[in-house]
Parts: C-alpha cells; structure tokens; sequence
C-alpha cells in the first residue's frame, strides 16, 4: 500500500499593521479618518524669525553703504518687514506655549526681540533726526 503524504502545514497568516490609535479616527459614520501627523515644525515662528533676518539685513546694509539712505531705508524696513516679523513671531511664540511638543519657541522670541529693536531703532532716529 502507498504511503499517504505527511498533511501540508497550513500556510502562514498574512501579518496586518494595525494603524497607531493617534493617526486614526472614526468619524459619525463610522469611516475611518486620518489625523494629520505632527511635523514639530512653527510656521509663524520659521517666518518671523526669517523675515527678522531679512529686515536685520537690509537695515545693515542701508547703514554701512550709504548713510544719506538710512532716513529712507530704515523706515522702508521697518514698515515692510520689521512689523509683520514681530506680530508672525509673537503669533508662532503663542502657538508654542499652547503646543509644547512643537518646537519654534527660541526662533519665536527673536524674531520679536530682533525686530522690536529694528522698530526702536527707527523710532529713536525718527525722533532724534539723526
């Protein structure tokens, strides 16, 4: 009589991932959502700290190459990009106080501290007529 064959292991189970409980969401009807991940990144803060760099340029330069252009430049800088980098800076700095697992605070406060001080600087040269 012939042997029977030895019965055939049954084939693995395919191994499915389950998604992380923080990256899903049900919704009402029951579908599931995706939640946008975290990236750790501050818009407001990257933007008021590189609109502070641009503005500490510009005023930089008006200084060191001309000074009868300081009485324009300077008022020029402060008004296009000084102000609009304190106000997106002290915007991403309340953002990183209500968010503490993103990061941006340091680029936050110098960009109000960079550019509070371009806007003291043209305060007291408008002021002093210099």
């Amino acid at each position: 009589m012939p042997k029977k064959p030895a019965p055939a292991t049954p084939p693995p189970q395919p191994r499915h991932r389950r998604p992380r409980q923080e990256q899903t969401d049900r919704t009402d009807t029951g579908a599931k959502q995706r939640k946008p991940i975290p990236t750790g990144a501050n818009g407001f803060a990257i933007a008021g700290f590189v609109l502070c760099l641009a503005a500490t340029y510009a005023a930089n330069y008006a200084i060191q190459y001309d000074a009868a252009t300081i009485t324009i430049a300077i008022p020029a800088v402060v008004t296009t990009i000084a102000i609009p980098a304190v106000v997106l800076s002290a915007i991403g700095l309340r953002k990183a106080r209500q968010r503490p697992d993103r990061k941006g605070k340091g680029m936050a406060i110098v960009g109000i501290i960079c550019g509070g001080g371009l806007m003291t600087l043209y305060i007291v040269r408008a002021v002093g007529g210099a």
